[in-house]
């Protein structure tokens, strides 16, 4: 079988699967359980369609950001219980109101990320918060083109790479209704089994069966990343809104654990210890991006500029194109979200990500040899990350945090901001 890109770059996006008139793109498994495409000599018909919609061989046009903003969304709420500062919820509440439809990841019952097109307004509680693994597009592609084909107008959110995947889907299939992307900065993803595996490893652990799942659990504040399973048999999870309150105190998590607490998952995706290796070589870790809006969370604010607002979950945004700038706009005007316009070089200088991918640690590899031996995420974990866990075992033992956090709690916020300034200013003359 040949391949329809490089099999190292392959995203899996699955465009190619979507667009071949023939059926003939199949996956092959990696060392990781992820996949590439490759493609069926035998039934192939060589119209060659594989090659032109892959965002890899086929690269969609990029543009610098014209204009950045600290941004959070008005709604208390769902700023609360949004990652950062809950911009993409106010993007799907606009498109909600103004009848467009709208397009996101949940975790389905299989404990797959998966995108789904709606207008459903309760599909925000489930698209609202991270999901750090693998997404799967499955029908999306044909299901966008339809509807703009319909006349219809859709917002879609989503990675870099995903977006660039749909724009040439849908550059091909000559789809000429309003499209409105908008990508996540995204450090890389891991292979799906083994968020799956460690699922089920703490299901097996605690006798529980897991309901609701959290990367970031904003009944603990969205900016400590902390990773929480509830216990379905106890708690209903059907609606994360009402059933399931963040400000209820008798819903606890049958599990919580921080990267520090060694939760085993957290320590490879916040380390880089586990991404797929298409991530690695990402193409699209740039600052020039292939969206109308790029989000993310703000890196860097107040270095290049004063700033004297907000600076808990505040999000980054970065308008790319006309029409992104002439929606923020209006997401501004209507009141959906507060915004404060910052120096474009402030995010682009200070977020890695929009530099370069991520680099793998030497640890990955030691991960990746003892998973293609035993294929069982947490033992392989536990043995190739042992450095990662044994310094988080010293940090937990050390008073220093737990020093500084009292410190922080008792200072005034006016005496913290001008403390920061004086070090800026001191490190730049440094």
């Amino acid at each position: 079988m040949i391949t329809v890109c490089n099999s190292e770059e392959c995203f899996a996006c699955g465009a190619c699967e979507n667009i071949c008139p023939k059926n003939c793109i199949e996956r092959v498994y990696n060392d990781d359980s992820s996949w590439h495409m490759s493609i069926d000599e035998n039934k192939c018909i060589h119209c060659n369609l594989c090659e032109k919609v892959c965002p890899n061989i086929n690269k969609v046009v990029a543009q610098k950001p014209n204009a950045a903003y600290a941004a959070w969304n008005d709604d208390v709420r769902a700023h609360k219980t949004a990652a950062s500062g809950g911009i993409a919820s106010a993007l799907y509440s606009y498109a909600y109101k103004n009848g467009l439809f709208f397009c996101g990841v949940e975790l389905n019952s299989d404990r797959e990320a998966v995108y789904s097109v709606t207008r459903d307004i309760d599909k925000i509680k489930v698209f609202r918060n991270s999901k750090y693994t693998f997404s799967f597009m499955n029908s999306i592609f044909s299901e966008i083109a339809n509807l703009l084909e319909m006349g219809e107008k859709v917002l879609f959110i989503g990675l870099p790479c995903h977006v660039a995947a749909l724009k040439n889907y849908v550059s091909l299939k000559k789809v000429a209704g309003e499209l409105i992307t908008v990508d996540l900065i995204c450090h890389g993803t891991p292979s799906p089994s083994f968020l799956k595996e460690h699922i089920v490893a703490i299901e097996n652990k605690k006798n529980i069966e897991s309901g609701k799942i959290y990367f970031r659990d904003p009944k603990y504040g969205t900016g400590n990343f902390l990773f929480t399973i509830y216990d379905k048999q106890k708690i209903s999870c059907l609606d994360a809104e009402s059933k399931f309150s963040v400000n209820n105190t008798k819903s606890t998590p049958a599990y919580k654990k921080k990267v520090v607490s060694n939760d085993l998952y957290q320590i490879g995706y916040h380390n880089a210890l586990i991404y797929r290796d298409c991530c690695y070589r990402c193409k699209f870790a740039t600052g020039e991006r292939v969206s109308d809006i790029t989000l993310g969370d703000y890196h860097g604010l107040g270095q290049e500029a004063p700033y004297t607002h907000e600076r808990k979950e505040v999000s980054v945004i970065l308008v790319n194109t006309p029409k992104g700038k002439q929606l923020i706009n209006l997401l501004v005007k209507n009141n959906f979200i507060t915004a404060y316009e910052r120096p474009v070089n402030e995010p682009l200088k200070y977020e890695k990500q929009l530099n370069r991918p991520s680099i793998a640690p030497a640890e990955r590899k030691v991960f990746l040899e003892k998973y293609k031996e035993i294929h069982d995420f947490e033992l392989a974990a536990k043995y190739a990350f042992a450095v990662y866990q044994r310094n988080n075992k010293l940090r937990l033992l050390s008073p220093v945090p737990k020093i500084k956090l009292i410190i922080k709690s008792v200072v005034p916020r006016g005496i913290k901001e001008r403390i920061k300034a004086y070090r800026r200013k001191r490190s730049k003359k440094l």
